[in-house]
């Protein structure tokens, strides 16, 4: 699990209009994107944004998305873990 120093500078990095938000749209740039492993679809990109957004505003906060992380980690080390 990153540090949390480099938590916050991958959000900065993701978060293009530095709002100090990850909308949809930022995140299917993140996550449909080539490298680093198989892209997600665009509609996955967007389904993700709408599990992890707790307060339903549309858009993943930081702690939103250190959550989502860590759920993400759990289920990749544990196939059991429902999602």
């Amino acid at each position: 699990m990153p540090s949390v120093s480099e938590l916050r500078d991958a959000f900065a990095r993701f978060d293009a209009n530095g709002d100090g938000f990850l909308s949809s749209d930022e995140v299917v740039g993140i996550f449909t994107r080539p490298g680093g492993g198989a892209p997600m679809t665009d509609a996955d990109a967007r389904a993700f944004v709408e599990r992890h957004d707790k307060n339903g505003d549309g858009r993943l906060d930081l702690a939103e998305f250190a959550a989502a992380l860590v759920v993400v980690q759990m289920e990749d080390h544990n196939p059991a873990v429902v999602r």
